[in-house]
């Protein structure tokens, strides 16, 4: 009974992630993956702040909700975006943050490797998969005690 508890409050509380921003270091590929939570209206900006990079109107033509951006193929070595333009539905509830930030960190974790050299296919999957892995659990801690204060 204690689980259905836990389950329903996890699908019903909203997460305070909204408008936040932080990123997660990747040492074994010297790269930073930035997690930005707000409206494409503040990205564009930011990322012409935080990075002098003008992001492409690919980026905005979609509307996506989330988007993985390749900042080191935009003159940013070492620097990867992972974008939630509309918190408010990611951030809804638990469940739907876990859901855009599995998504959006496999998008990450391909980008990462394909710039490096390293083949992304069923015989090399398990580097993949590591790597996806540590760019999730790294996100949810750092989400999870931003959501704690």
């Amino acid at each position: 009974m204690k689980e259905q508890t836990k389950s329903s409050t996890n699908k019903t509380k909203r997460l305070s992630i909204a408008k936040q921003t932080f990123y997660v270091q990747v040492p074994i590929y010297n790269c930073k993956v930035w997690f930005y939570f707000n409206s494409t209206f503040g990205l564009k900006d930011w990322a012409k702040e935080k990075f002098n990079v003008n992001l492409d109107e690919a980026f905005y033509a979609g509307k996506a909700t989330a988007i993985s951006y390749d900042l080191e193929n935009a003159g940013r070595p070492g620097h990867l975006l992972v974008a939630i333009d509309n918190p408010e539905e990611c951030c809804e509830n638990r469940d739907a943050f876990i859901s855009y930030l599995v998504h959006e960190t496999l998008h990450t974790a391909i980008t990462i490797l394909e710039n490096r050299g390293i083949p992304v296919n069923a015989e090399n999957d398990e580097v993949l998969a590591y790597l996806q892995q540590f760019l999730f659990e790294n996100a949810l801690k750092e989400a999870d005690a931003i959501d704690a204060k």
